[in-house]
């Protein structure tokens, strides 16, 4: 039976290579439990990709070209992460310029640190006590999780920002949602961070009570 989808492909090359899981997962750097969602997907990201052909020697791209029914354009999960690739794309060109009209002698930095807590880390954070998740909320990611507490403020004008508290270290930290927005929008989030959110997150008083 041919492959419906590009994770199916993968899977194909895989098994008709002859490799163990836990093999192939080491190749790839990720878990064996990683690898069997990879055989789901409908989509993937062209780093990811790039890596599998390396290991499997195995042009993926050429598939794709060739086959185009292996990409779902249409499915929401690949809508999803195009929108994403786009907000984190136009983010990354704007962040600098804005900071710098802000005076806010920081730097960006993707997040690299694993903690043994179960817990997906934002993918981007400041040197002060900022994070960002890419088309999602922290919250959202560890909602269910003990160990994280986190609470929500909106300022006036509707932009949110989310507090959380790592219960293990009782540090507090702001997460913003990284979204697509304009240029002027992103100063307008940033400045509020700075001006009224950093200035916060030594004060434990917002998890007892609502803050504004």
């Amino acid at each position: 039976m041919s492959a419906t989808t590009i994770g199916e492909l993968i899977e194909k090359e895989v098994r008709k290579q002859g490799w163990k899981m836990e093999d192939f997962a080491e190749a790839i750097y990720c878990t064996r439990v990683n690898v069997y969602d990879i055989f789901k997907r409908k989509s993937m990201d062209t780093d990811q990709l790039a890596l599998i052909s390396k290991v499997l020697k195995h042009n993926f791209f050429e598939d794709i070209a060739t086959s185009p029914h292996l990409i779902d354009i249409d499915d929401p999960e690949v809508k999803k992460r195009l929108q994403n690739k786009k907000a984190l794309a136009q983010f990354m060109e704007v962040m600098p310029r804005v900071m710098k009209r802000l005076d806010w002698n920081t730097s960006l930095m993707r997040s690299l640190v694993s903690l043994d807590l179960d817990i997906e880390l934002p993918e981007f954070g400041l040197a002060e006590p900022v994070s960002f998740t890419v088309g999602d909320w922290f919250m959202e990611r560890c909602s269910n999780n003990p160990l994280v507490k986190f609470n929500t403020v909106t300022s006036p004008t509707g932009i949110r920002v989310d507090f959380f508290q790592l219960l293990i270290s009782d540090s507090v930290a702001v997460n913003v949602k990284i979204d697509y927005k304009t240029e002027e929008e992103w100063e307008m989030v940033m400045r509020y961070v700075k001006d009224e959110c950093l200035p916060k997150t030594r004060l434990n008083f917002i998890f007892s009570q609502p803050w504004k």
